[in-house]
């Protein structure tokens, strides 16, 4: 079971954002999350981004509760590093480390225009295996780079970002489908709720769901994960989010 689920994992987390403000000097920006699963609560997620111009980071976690009623044990923690120069969010560093259950990971991916690099710590002996760089990000940093240059949130809009999923190269698909109205933290508050889809050849993953705040700020207060048992399901806890006053896209 868990074998089909780390993808999965990865992915949800890789969609837990903040808005996207980066301009030194800030204070770090966090986001915190209630997990459920099968709508069971299991633990909690978050993330936070900090911009030290031109260098940000990522931190992001996600823990089950000791005594959550869960299939599901996790205790994760992914870092990002990278540069907002030559372009924004720019990665140059990726380290992943995953205890989910009985499975273990400790992986890195160092990127480079020169090429991606790509180890499994665990692996014995370990080998470096190599990618063609073609401008791809991690998953946080080009979710974030499509929340930054993505102006228009209309339905139907729809974006696209060449990726690295650890050693994976991929596409990454962006596509607004609905407005609504969401209770977030006991505020009701207009969203539009964004499809993911994740490419790789002919390969494609459509089981994610982000609602994201209709304002300049894109905050992503709802995310949802479609399992073949069950969903995952993850709300924001605070609103309005531990943040600084968010930008307009788009603009300096």
């Amino acid at each position: 079971m868990m074998g089909g689920m780390k993808p999965t994992l990865f992915a949800l987390l890789a969609v837990l954002l903040a808005s996207p403000v980066w301009a030194a000097p800030l204070p770090p920006e966090q986001l915190v999350y209630r997990v459920t699963f099968m709508g069971l609560r299991a633990g909690e997620a978050s993330l936070t981004y900090t911009p030290r111009c031109p260098d940000y980071t990522f931190l992001a976690t996600a823990r089950t509760l000791a005594s959550g009623a869960s299939l599901l044990k996790l205790d994760d923690r992914i870092t990002i590093q990278g540069q907002h120069q030559p372009q924004r969010f720019t990665t140059t560093h990726e380290h992943v480390l995953l205890h989910e259950n009985d499975y273990r990971a400790d992986k890195e991916v160092h990127f480079s225009p020169a090429g991606i690099i790509y180890t499994n710590n665990l692996e014995q002996p370990k080998k470096a295996v190599s990618f063609p760089y073609e401008g791809r990000r991690d998953l946080f940093s080009a979710l974030y780079y499509l929340r930054e240059t993505a102006a228009d949130l209309s339905v139907g809009a729809t974006y696209s970002v060449p990726t690295q999923a650890l050693d994976r190269p991929q596409q990454l698909d962006v596509r607004v489908h609905a407005h609504s109205m969401l209770r977030v933290a006991g505020h009701d508050l207009p969203v539009a709720e964004v499809r993911v889809r994740q490419l790789r050849g002919d390969k494609v993953k459509d089981n994610i769901s982000i609602w994201v705040t209709r304002d300049a700020a894109r905050v992503p207060v709802q995310i949802r994960v479609k399992l073949g048992f069950g969903r995952l399901t993850a709300s924001l806890l605070q609103w309005p989010p531990q943040a600084p006053k968010a930008r307009p896209f788009g603009k300096e």
